[in-house]
């Protein structure tokens, strides 16, 4: 460009900010002021830890409580976070699944601390480069800015000139801005992986992982300074956040602590505890230099290649074939170890020569993370039909439409499930999630036919279990129906939230007892080797447990014996109740992963509970509010 050409450029959106007036609670009469995140930002957080943006210091709020998102129109959404007491919006509970659109004078309560949503306003300072939702509340005084940013020891007001920007507070974590920055995760051009000094190598796919000592966790690493569940990492479209999680002993990025979401780059040392990890970028264009494994065909002289989807000989890979599933190749190397080598054309050798190929060792990288989009519906699709027999293929255990329960007659009638639908696919963990007296219970003693529904359909295992409306309007006596009681005994498993043994039985015989009432076996020592098994695969079978009765056994080795009374017949159907509850958090670990392995074997389980680390962990969370199903995460 000439000099004194002037070339115009597009202008970046001005930066949103958020107002905020506390009517109610330890920060009353305050105005907060908060910048808006930008779609695919992470989100402004509401809570008691000092990790939120909007930071109250009340007992009655969840560490991590609301979250408020940018909608697809630049305004804001808000989502409760499973927190104790939920977020009201205008005096409406709001969803944990859904996001809820928020407007100028909408009242949010969470606690006992209530805000009043002002509107936007806009100041002309761009989106930070390095973390777009670094809390700074800068306040939009002509000539000047108040910023606060983690690192600042008191806010600071800085002086510009008219038209001037003001200067973005440092990240914590970041390098100085004066260094050259190394590229950040650009999620489609980069591989991203966490390499844990010492120990392994994990692969970053979809949106979310967590990092921390319990089992539940993405990244598993097993160390006393290690929390239970000690950090996060998020990927967007601005690339790789990790945050602390509150643990004990913190999360550090270059040696600075993590107060906030920290934008990642290439070479970062992120530290938990006093594990040490590198973050580490790796371009798909040379990534897929290793994806052509040389192999060769024992029917055929010439050298193939083999890759994901297609086979092809030493010419160049056919068009459109720069696509990569991480997924696919861990799936496809796992089996045997994978260094880049062999013979290739010229061409390749030359392109070889101009980029860096990677040497990986495919069988130590873990595919790591979770889908957390928005669900389109809790129902599977319709199952195909088998060309031979013209049947549906069964691909559903259960299916639940339209069903409707209320529970007392005359004016004490309270409706508990309000036009609720779901189905559950074989071999899938789903978790149903919801406050208390939300119709969580219910809901699982439909699908057991341990109650009827008032109308609607509910289908189990192919057979449609019965409703008041069905009956002509008398409520069914499922009690008094014996041949759905077999039918319940040898198809559907049910752990309820309290273990009802029997006091007089050995804990071996709980589960004989079972096998008998569901006709296994006509030998006793068939029933006898059975009932040790299922012992044994919960943990309790050393000779000296058989022997004894629930009064001698602990809390968690009740429910122990409770979960395998209800597998002992393998059903293909596992309904549980609050199955983590009332245990150690070492026990609720134990008794989860139990639950993963059966749904492993393709028996499908169905888990009612109230912690959030258990649901998010599942297959599938549902989440039920006032008898209605409001929403569903994969």
């Amino acid at each position: 460009m000439s000099s004194g050409e002037t070339k115009n450029y597009k202008s970046t959106p001005l930066r949103q900010i958020m107002i905020f007036d506390v009517v109610e609670g330890p920060r009353t009469g305050e105005k907060i002021s908060v910048p808006m995140p930008e779609p695919g930002e992470p989100p402004v957080l509401i809570g008691r830890s000092r990790e939120c943006q909007i930071w109250i210091d009340a007992q009655n709020i969840s560490r991590r409580n609301t979250e408020i998102l940018s909608g697809p129109d630049r305004r804001p959404v808000i989502r409760d976070m499973g927190s104790v007491n939920g977020t009201l919006v205008n005096g409406q509970s709001i969803s944990q699944t859904t996001p809820l659109p928020i407007k100028k004078g909408d009242r949010i309560r969470v606690g006992l601390t209530e805000l009043i949503f002002q509107d936007l306003t806009q100041l002309d300072v761009p989106a930070p480069a390095t973390a777009p939702s670094m809390p700074y509340p800068v306040q939009p005084f002509p000539g000047s800015a108040r910023i606060s940013a983690p690192g600042l020891a008191s806010p600071s007001t800085v002086t510009f000139a008219p038209g001037q920007r003001p200067p973005v507070p440092p990240l914590a974590g970041s390098r100085p801005v004066s260094a050259p920055l190394p590229p950040a995760s650009a999620t489609g051009d980069y591989f991203v992986y966490l390499v844990v000094r010492g120990g392994e190598r994990y692969l970053f796919e979809n949106e979310e992982a967590t990092v921390g000592r319990g089992q539940a966790n993405d990244i598993v690493i097993d160390s006393n300074s290690i929390s239970r569940q000690h950090a996060r990492f998020q990927k967007t479209v601005a690339g790789v956040f990790v945050t602390d999680l509150g643990s004990t002993n913190k999360t550090f990025v270059n040696g600075v602590q993590a107060d906030g979401p920290v934008l990642l780059r290439d070479g970062d040392v992120v530290r938990f505890g006093d594990i040490e990890a590198d973050f580490q970028l790796e371009p798909q264009r040379v990534t897929n230099m290793n994806r052509l494994v040389p192999r060769f065909d024992p029917n055929d002289a010439e050298k193939t290649f083999i890759s994901m989807g297609f086979q092809t000989t030493e010419r160049e890979p056919p068009a459109g074939e720069q696509s990569f599933n991480s997924r696919s190749v861990e799936a496809t190397f796992m089996s045997s170890p994978l260094k880049y080598s062999g013979s290739f054309s010229d061409s390749k050798k030359n392109l070889e020569g101009a980029e860096t190929a990677l040497d990986i060792d495919m069988s130590q990288v873990r595919v790591v993370g979770r889908n957390l989009r928005q669900a389109s519906s809790v129902i599977p699709g319709t199952a195909p039909l088998d060309r031979k027999s013209s049947q549906p293929v069964l691909q559903e255990v259960a299916r639940v439409e339209g069903v409707f329960l209320t529970e007392g007659t005359g004016r004490a009638t309270e409706l508990v499930l309000n036009n609720v639908s779901l189905g559950l696919k074989p071999g899938e963990l789903v978790a149903l999630v919801g406050p208390s007296g939300s119709g969580k219970t219910e809901l699982l003693q439909l699908l057991g036919g341990f109650r009827a529904a008032d109308r609607g359909r509910v289908m189990v295992l192919g057979r449609n279990l019965p409703t008041t409306e069905a009956a002509g309007g008398q409520r069914p006596n499922l009690e008094n129906d014996r041949d759905l009681a077999r039918w319940r005994t040898s198809s559907i498993g049910y752990l309820p939230s309290e273990a009802e043994l029997n006091p007089k039985l050995t804990i071996l015989e709980q589960i004989i007892f079972v096998l008998e009432q569901g006709g296994f076996g006509r030998n006793p020592l068939d029933r006898m080797e059975k009932a040790t098994a299922q012992l044994d695969f919960v943990g309790l079978a050393a000779p000296e447990m058989l022997r004894l009765r629930p009064a001698d056994l602990n809390r968690t080795e009740r429910k122990l014996v409770a979960l395998a009374r209800a597998l002992a017949l393998d059903p293909p159907l596992l309904l549980t109740d609050e199955p983590t509850g009332r245990v150690p958090s070492a026990s609720a670990e134990r008794i989860f992963n139990l639950l993963k392995q059966v749904a492993a074997k393709n028996q499908t389980v169905f888990m009612v509970t109230s912690d959030q680390l258990w649901a998010r962990n599942a297959d599938r969370q549902v989440e039920i509010i006032d008898g209605s199903i409001v929403g569903s995460l994969t």
